[in-house]
């Protein structure tokens, strides 16, 4: 277990330097390991998500300061924002979209390059679909 960790660490602090170094063979030695014990991999697109923290619980003292002109106020401000964040939510899947079907016009990323070598096939998950 702690190789597999080393080995996902490596992946993950590496990734900063893919720009400025060629990081195919590097990540084609990692591939040969879990390869040469059975394992594999599975590739995930990378995708833009939103996570809504604004829910909060009613305290005690806001329930006995209730007034029904404020909660009116406070429903009609929570719809506004869900429907926000729906709209936000439905435009990032559009990009998301985009990106995936831009990414089948250019070269694999480089990891994938790199695990076909090692596994004589692409990873589960590449080419990226819906």
């Amino acid at each position: 277990m702690r190789r597999v960790r080393r080995r996902s660490e490596v992946i993950k602090t590496t990734a900063w330097i893919a720009q400025r170094a060629d990081l195919e063979p590097v990540y084609a030695m990692i591939f040969r390991r879990p390869r040469a014990c059975g394992a594999d991999w599975v590739y995930h697109f990378p995708r833009l998500y939103m996570v809504d923290l604004g829910r909060r619980q009613e305290t005690g003292e806001q329930r006995r300061t209730y007034s029904p002109n404020q909660a009116i106020a406070d429903e009609r401000a929570k719809a506004a924002r869900e429907a926000e964040i729906s709209r936000t939510r439905a435009e990032l899947g559009e990009a998301n979209d985009r990106a995936r079907e831009a990414a089948m016009d250019r070269r694999p990323p480089t990891i994938v390059i790199a695990y076909r070598s090692a596994f004589g096939r692409n990873p589960r998950g590449w080419p990226p679909t819906s």
